[in-house]
């Protein structure tokens, strides 16, 4: 869906080349779209935002509302489309791909074999999980009790598809006033980084920024990690602070990383760490958490129901990394808890 002719033939044409995909309609505004729909009832949308008649994110809100389908919007990067992009996941977008890429600004096509597999585990996602609910006003779905308060010095968070969404819940439901601070890594470019902090400050009254290079980090303080490159945690005389490093400086394709996140975590505080893994697709992260559960860490994994994409959290499950395996609105309520 794009009011651009040639946005839609060439991104018709490049998904046609890839044997995964059958394009049965193209769209050139929100409301076409949902007569098309209606008819073909495609397994995953393209879905630009600024268009004539009904724009994306109108026709996200009906889609989502009448006929739940995985929708994967494609934006550009200046400040405008950046902030829609982040309105969109929250209201239940899948995912979206840049019409630029992050560092070097060029066309979408030019690497068009990522940003078609981002698609194709769009069109996999658990819709269920996708719907906006507020997650603090259901019952939790398991008599599990509540993990009791430990002595932790920091909290991390992994997130990745569907990981804006379930952030929002989460920091809904965190104290106004918590212990530690918290850091999390979303695979996300720098841009939408930045957008997503100014959403996440518009849902609770403590303080979420970005992570600054050799900033102190504070109790009380929810730090995003920038996009483009990687945030580990470090000590000097007894206080963290966070440190910046080019993503060339590490073997992964995951930016900002988790793995590095959490192993710069385990380095400077041992087992006193309370580690939080949500929906996401790959295995970012999966390893460190095995270590921090090893040094006594506290480690909450999102499970399969509440998850967008069971891919990362899966492999902290798999490999016997986590303390408890919990539906999103648990890992909310504990995390409400373990940080008051």
């Amino acid at each position: 869906v794009d009011d651009s002719s040639f946005m839609r033939r060439i991104l018709a044409k490049l998904l046609k080349e890839d044997s995964r995909f059958d394009v049965v309609a193209t769209a050139e505004n929100g409301k076409e779209a949902l007569d098309l729909c209606r008819a073909h009832k495609p397994d995953v949308i393209t879905m630009d935002i600024e268009m004539p008649v009904m724009n994306g994110l109108e026709a996200l809100e009906q889609i989502m509302s009448t006929m739940p389908t995985p929708v994967v919007m494609v934006s550009s990067l200046v400040e405008k489309g950046a902030a829609a992009t982040i309105e969109a996941l929250e209201k239940g977008a899948v995912d979206f791909i840049p019409k630029a890429l992050e560092e070097t600004q060029r066309n979408l096509f030019k690497n068009f074999g990522v940003l078609a597999n981002k698609i194709h585990e769009a069109s996999q996602a658990n819709m269920k999980a996708v719907l906006p609910v507020d997650i603090m006003s259901q019952a939790p779905v398991s008599a599990q009790p509540l993990l009791v308060s430990g002595q932790f010095k920091v909290g991390i968070i992994g997130a990745s598809t569907g990981g804006p969404q379930a952030l929002a819940q989460i920091v809904k439901a965190m104290p106004a006033q918590f212990k530690i601070p918290v850091l999390i890594a979303q695979h996300m470019p720098k841009e939408f980084v930045t957008m997503m902090v100014k959403s996440l400050n518009d849902l609770n009254v403590f303080n979420v920024v970005e992570a600054q290079d050799g900033e102190p980090l504070n109790p009380g303080t929810l730090y995003v990690c920038p996009g483009g490159c990687h945030t580990r945690i470090e000590s000097a005389n007894g206080a963290l602070f966070s440190r910046l490093l080019a993503k060339e400086d590490f073997e992964t394709s995951f930016v900002p990383s988790v793995s590095v996140l959490a192993k710069s975590a385990r380095v400077t505080c041992g087992g006193q760490v309370l580690a939080v893994m949500l929906t996401g697709m790959g295995n970012d992260g999966g390893d460190e958490y095995l270590e921090l559960k090893r040094e006594g860490a506290t480690v909450l994994a999102q499970d399969e129901a509440s998850s967008v994409i069971y891919g990362m959290p899966k492999v902290v499950a798999e490999n016997d990394a986590a303390t408890r395996v919990l539906p999103l609105q648990e890992i909310a309520k504990s995390m409400e808890k373990l940080l008051s």
